[in-house]
C-alpha cells in the first residue's frame, strides 16, 4: 500500500507540454514568432539575428551564436527606412569598393562589378568584390564578399528587401553558389514564424 501510494504521489496527475519559447519580432511588415533557439542576437547592430545550419535550416543557436562556418547561415532584419535603399547603398559599395557602374561578367546569376584601380583612384578597399541581383534594371540584392586571401574564411553578406524589412543573410564564400536558394528558403523560413494576428 505505501508503494501504491508513493508511486501515485511521484506521478504526474497530467502529462505537461514541452515549453515553447519564442521570441516577438516587429520589424518592416513582418510581425515573427521566432522558435529561440534560431535567436542569436539583436536589438545592438540588427532587431533580430538567426542563426541556422545550410541546406536544412535547423536552429543553429541553441548555445549561443554560433561561428560563421561552411555550413552556417545568419539572417539578421532590420527596419528598412533604417537602412540605406538598395540602389544608395549599391552606389556607396561601387565607391566604397572601387568598381566601374557597369558590370562586367557574371557569376552564379549574380552581375559583377569588378574593382577598377584607375576609376576610384587608388581609393577603395582591395579587400571586397561587389556582386549584384538586378531584374529589369531593378536592383532586388546587393552582395559584397571578401576576395580570395582576403580572410582566412572569406564570407559574403547578401542585403535584400523582404516585407519593408531590410534583410542581410551572412554565410561563408564557398555557399555563394547558393545565394538564390538562401533568398528564397529564408523567406520561407520568416514567413513560417508569422505570428497568427499578421495572416
Amino acid at each position: 500500500m505505501t508503494l501504491v501510494l508513493a508511486a501515485a504521489l511521484v506521478a504526474p496527475a497530467t502529462s505537461v507540454p514541452a515549453l515553447d519559447f519564442k521570441r516577438d519580432e516587429n520589424v518592416g511588415g513582418l510581425h515573427l514568432k521566432i522558435p529561440i533557439d534560431y535567436v542569436a542576437g539583436g536589438h545592438d547592430d540588427a532587431e533580430f539575428l538567426l542563426a541556422m545550419h545550410w541546406p536544412s535550416l535547423l536552429p543553429a543557436a541553441a548555445d549561443g551564436a554560433p561561428p560563421l562556418g561552411r555550413d552556417i547561415l545568419f539572417i539578421d532584419g532590420d527596419e528598412d527606412q533604417l537602412a540605406l535603399a538598395l540602389p544608395a547603398r549599391f552606389e556607396t559599395m561601387r565607391r566604397y569598393v572601387g568598381a566601374a557602374p557597369q558590370a562586367a561578367g557574371e557569376r552564379f546569376g549574380l552581375q559583377v562589378f569588378p574593382r577598377d584601380a584607375v576609376l576610384s583612384q587608388g581609393h577603395y578597399d582591395p579587400h571586397l568584390e561587389l556582386l549584384v541581383h538586378a531584374e529589369s534594371g531593378e536592383i532586388r540584392s546587393v552582395v559584397t564578399c571578401d576576395i580570395e586571401g582576403a580572410a582566412i574564411g572569406p564570407v559574403c553578406h547578401d542585403e535584400l528587401v523582404f516585407h519593408r524589412a531590410h534583410i542581410t543573410l551572412s554565410f561563408a564564400k564557398a555557399l555563394l553558389e547558393d545565394w538564390q536558394a538562401m533568398e528564397i528558403r529564408s523567406q520561407q523560413l520568416l514567413m513560417s514564424f508569422s505570428a497568427s494576428d499578421s495572416r
